[in-house]
């Protein structure tokens, strides 16, 4: 199939009205971003939309906090959460509401699934560099394939073509779709990010993780989720197969292949709660 040269501009741009987050997740990150605002002005607004409250409350009371006792209230979630992590709540259920509309493309069980595992294993990574916020690392474990779901709506041919490829030859995905056509999904997302405003980390990310050693901005966080990505995608083969984890993501990180046999068994263990937060909620 001939090469049809895109940008990521154009991409999204052409489903700009298809894929927005809702106006409440604006309203959140307004509100967080307000130094006079306090923890009740948030929990209030997040009391107004249940699903939102009630998928807060979930998280607040998952393993990944491991709280003694039951957290019962928006206001006592936001409290032990914190206000960064309350955003990234909101953010990533907004994310995976939003992108319903290409539910008719691609099978988006599988595709959040995947990004979940892919998520657990970013935090695990992360904590093992001693990364203090794994959970923003874990979000952006979580969002880095999204660039996917626009190419699916935009260059859906294109795209299996170089999936076909990919598989038939070995080679990386990304720079197979640079080839047919003309960016790579990482380059969508990161301009699907910058249209929802989302933290300059997010795009960085999704940008990078291909190529972890191309970014100043982000190069820890590039790195974690490049090398997560990889065991992800291995996973998806359905066995074992040589990760091409470029030797840029372990000089950053400062691990090594001997941490995967690990971060595999760990994550295991947190995928199925990972799921029920993102992928099973209601």
């Amino acid at each position: 199939m001939a090469a049809v040269i895109e940008s990521p501009t154009d991409l999204v741009a052409g489903v700009e009205e298809l894929f927005t987050l809702p106006a409440l997740y604006m309203r959140v990150k307004a509100l967080i971003e307000d130094p006079e605002t306090s923890i009740a002005d948030v929990a209030d607004l997040i009391s107004g939309d249940p699903a939102i409250a009630a998928r807060l409350l979930k998280f607040a009371n998952s393993a990944f906090f491991g709280q003694s006792r039951q957290v019962d209230t928006v206001s006592r979630a936001v409290t032990v959460l914190g206000t960064q992590v309350v955003h990234d709540v909101v953010l990533a259920t907004s994310v995976v509401d939003s992108c319903a509309v290409v539910a008719d493309s691609v099978d988006l069980r599988t595709f959040w699934s995947n990004s979940a595992y892919c998520a657990v294993l970013a935090r695990q990574l992360a904590e093992r560099c001693n990364v203090l916020d794994s959970e923003r690392i874990f979000l952006e474990g979580l969002l880095r394939d999204i660039g996917h779901l626009v190419m699916v709506k935009q260059v859906p041919e294109q795209l299996a073509d170089a999936r076909q490829q990919a598989r038939a030859t070995g080679r990386q995905l990304y720079q197979l779709e640079w080839e047919l056509i003309g960016c790579h999904y990482g380059e969508v997302g990161q301009q699907l990010m910058t249209l929802w405003q989302l933290p300059p980390s997010f795009g960085e990310v999704a940008r990078y993780h291909v190529e972890p050693g191309q970014t100043q901005a982000s190069p820890l966080e590039a790195a974690i989720v490049h090398i997560a990505h990889h065991i992800t995608v291995a996973a998806e083969a359905g066995g074992e197969v040589d990760l091409p984890i470029q030797a840029a993501a372990w000089q950053t990180t400062g691990l090594s292949v001997d941490v995967i046999d690990s971060v595999r068994t760990d994550a295991a263990a947190e995928l199925s709660e990972a799921q029920a937060l993102f992928v099973d909620s209601d």
